[in-house]
């Protein structure tokens, strides 16, 4: 396999990995969020596992990887709507004046 043909299969499952991301956001609260969701934890496995095996073709390839895997990671656990009523948001014993 030539170089320019690895870097471009690189780049495209990177592209996938990060399309990934908006396709888990896109489909909450939709009948296609566990499909979006599957396909979001497939593709954070697939980077997570392709990040250290592109170390041994160079650190420029480990280091793109190694970003696409931080940002779905940061996606994954960011909250975008906090405008939505949370269940168990007023359940402390401490009252609101005390915080």
């Amino acid at each position: 396999m030539s170089l320019s043909m690895f870097i471009a299969i690189l780049a495209s499952l990177n592209g996938v990995g990060l399309a990934s991301t908006l396709v888990a956001r896109v489909s909450l609260g939709t009948n296609w969020q566990s499909l979006g969701n599957g396909f979001f934890i497939f593709c954070l496995l697939m980077i997570g596992v392709l990040t250290p095996l592109s170390f041994v073709w160079g650190v420029a390839y480990c280091m793109a990887c190694g970003t696409t895997l931080a940002v779905m990671a940061v996606t994954a656990v960011l909250d975008f709507e906090r405008h939505r009523d949370r269940p168990f948001a007023d359940t402390s014993p401490i009252s609101t004046s005390a915080r």
